[in-house]
């Protein structure tokens, strides 16, 4: 991480599982495959699928909502969490964290959870953190459905 992040918030939300786990994402934002294509590749996609018929904003919906029905995620707020814990952040979580990273509860799942063991260590975590020069913010988010 560079220096460019003290400005920046890095807000996480604390999700309690049905489970009970508590997990973290980062940001509120699924993306999916359609938030990335430009207009020329939703066409081809359209020319594919024989709706040429349908002006790109019916198409962007169509095509969205066929990603959410498919799982054609791009980026999840829990992945990406996972990705700056495991990726970005060039430090060692120290373990009395209680924190564990979850990659895939079965073969051919790629679920990607950053896993709170101890919701009392959320202030540790964040001071760790801030230690880092990292500006972090936490919302606990009742159950998850």
């Amino acid at each position: 991480m560079d220096s460019q992040n003290e400005n920046h918030v890095f807000q996480f939300y604390i999700r309690q599982a049905v489970g009970g786990d508590f997990y973290l994402e980062l940001g509120d934002e699924t993306l999916f495959e359609t938030d990335l294509m430009s207009s020329e590749d939703l066409l081809q996609w359209a020319e594919e699928n024989e709706l040429l018929d349908l002006s790109i904003e019916e198409l962007r919906i169509i095509k969205k909502r066929q990603d959410e029905e498919n799982g054609n995620i791009i980026s999840s707020p829990a992945s990406r969490a996972h990705d700056f814990f495991q990726d970005d952040l060039q430090v060692e979580l120290p373990k009395e964290l209680g924190i564990e990273f979850i990659e895939g509860f079965v073969p051919g799942n790629d679920c990607q959870l950053v896993i709170l063991r101890d919701m009392t260590k959320i202030d540790q975590l964040k001071y760790f953190l801030y230690d880092q020069k990292l500006n972090v913010s936490f919302t606990l988010i009742e159950k998850d459905v």
